[in-house]
């Protein structure tokens, strides 16, 4: 009689043993998906984070060229950067272009400041404010906006605002 409760407890451990490493491997599969769609993501935002610095150095590049090429752009218009690689030279087009699934959005508009300077000019040491009345022709507010879709479909994006300055 007392090796028959023996065999019924070395089954209940077996059962409960099994149980248990069910539950872990089911964890660690979780914790591993789980894993796998964060650094996906992370690596998503990087991307996009790049293609942001990117875009701002290539309006550096242009402006340095040639102001008026940023100056005369409309406001809250979308344009996309284009680069030609023979000549080596940053342009910007309102057609947009896929990068690698992302598609990269810049937004050129006013900077606007509070008042004059004494000498009836714009003074580029008072500050930009957006709720300004006056337009500084030499500063433009950039806004760039990376989009892509993620793993699951869900639209995703990542933005920064820069100012830049014709340092004629």
């Amino acid at each position: 009689m007392f090796k028959k409760k023996q065999k019924g407890q070395s089954m209940l451990e077996v059962i409960i043993t099994i149980s248990i490493l069910i539950g872990v491997i089911l964890g660690l599969v979780v914790l591993s998906t789980s894993v796998f769609f964060l650094s996906q993501k992370s690596v998503n935002e990087t991307q996009a984070a790049y293609l942001v610095q990117e875009g701002f150095e290539a309006l550096r590049k242009i402006r340095d060229s040639n102001w008026d090429d940023i100056a005369v752009l409309n406001e809250n218009t979308d344009y996309y950067l284009l680069y030609d690689s023979e000549t080596k030279i940053w342009s910007l087009t309102t057609t947009p272009n896929d990068i690698d699934g992302y598609e990269r959005k810049i937004r050129i508009n006013n900077a606007l400041r509070e008042d004059i300077n004494v000498n009836g000019q714009i003074d580029a040491e008072d500050p930009i404010n957006p709720n300004g009345v006056l337009i500084d022709t030499d500063t433009k507010k950039i806004i760039i906006t990376v989009n892509w879709m993620d793993r699951s479909n869900a639209s995703r994006n990542y933005s920064a605002t820069s100012y830049l300055t014709n340092w004629h």
